[in-house]
């Protein structure tokens, strides 16, 4: 009787040592999470009406964006906002800056939890993108052709596709890339016209992630 109770304790004392590097070598599975990338944008087609002076194929790729997300086991939604700023010519002697900012929602899928090492999901995203006019010295017709300028780079855009990211540690700092296929809707006007295109390209995006 006394073995057997000894055998038991034994047992049960193993459990209890194990079971904590068990759930040391499956990482923390839940966290928050905040990264930093940088995305690029490569057209492939454009469909619909096109016009060499007023329509713009593809959209800009971002200069940069910021993401906050969480992990939930290995489904991370994520919700971020990038900028993109340009000089366009308005006519032959005056040109605008503009800025456009784009809402960034994403969701990823990870293959296995989270963890040190190399790890493989797949995402799909949804952007929009907001115009903001830097020039208010234009008057009449030329105001007009601005906001005709500017609405070219007001877009809403789907992309999908996988990635990798390697995390350093379980829970701290990581790495990222990814790369996808994105649909992107634009309408745009000119005068009184309102045209459209819609172009399908790739997404190519580096990024840096911390778990906080």
């Amino acid at each position: 009787m006394l073995r057997t109770l000894a055998a038991a304790a034994l047992a049960t004392s193993v459990v209890a040592v194990a079971a904590p590097a068990k759930a040391q070598d499956d990482g923390r599975p839940m966290g928050l999470r905040f990264e930093l990338g940088w995305a690029g944008h490569q057209n492939i087609a454009t469909f619909g009406v096109a016009d060499d002076n007023t329509a713009v194929t593809a959209p800009i790729s971002p200069n940069g964006d910021i993401k906050v997300g969480y992990d939930f086991g290995q489904f991370t939604p994520l919700i971020g906002l990038s900028f993109i700023n340009t000089t366009r010519d308005v006519n032959e002697d005056d040109s605008a800056s503009i800025t456009a900012f784009v809402l960034d929602i994403e969701a990823r899928y990870y293959f296995k939890p989270h963890r040190k090492g190399l790890q493989p999901f797949v995402f799909g995203e949804f952007n929009n993108a907001f115009v903001s006019l830097s020039n208010d010295a234009l008057e009449g017709e030329e105001e007009d052709r601005l906001d005709d300028v500017a609405s070219q780079l007001d877009y809403t855009e789907i992309n999908a596709g996988f990635g990798l990211e390697y995390k350093f540690d379980q829970q701290g700092f990581a790495i990222g890339g990814k790369w996808g296929l994105g649909l992107a809707f634009q309408g745009f006007d000119v005068g009184d016209e309102d045209r459209s295109v819609t172009s399908i390209g790739t997404l190519g995006a580096i990024y840096a992630a911390w778990r906080i």
